[in-house]
């Protein structure tokens, strides 16, 4: 078994190392007693935080940047409906005034 300590599975999931899936299963895995323990567990973490943290606010970023262009663009089109004659396209000022 991988977690023979409360220790080891401890840094083990804070690092997002998961067993039987990803990343995690296709590095070979490795004990606390290992001399290069530490240097792997910084990079699994530092990947899970790459991925998890960085890339997914992109995705979010854009997702939301991309709603926010919509919601503009619906506010843009009521206004020109509100603000223009449908048939003449005039502006509501003009087409009062003649």
């Amino acid at each position: 078994m991988y977690c023979n300590t409360l220790y080891e599975c401890w840094t083990s999931i804070v690092a997002g190392v998961r067993i039987g899936g990803g990343v995690g299963s296709a590095l070979a895995q490795i004990s606390i007693q290992d001399d290069d323990y530490w240097g792997r567990w910084f990079f699994d973490l530092s990947y899970f935080i790459l991925i998890t943290f960085i890339l997914l606010n992109i995705i979010f970023g854009i997702i939301i940047d991309t709603f926010a262009d919509l919601r503009d663009q619906k506010k843009a089109e009521l206004k020109d409906v509100q603000e223009k004659c449908f048939i003449c396209s005039l502006s509501k000022y003009d087409f009062d005034t003649r």
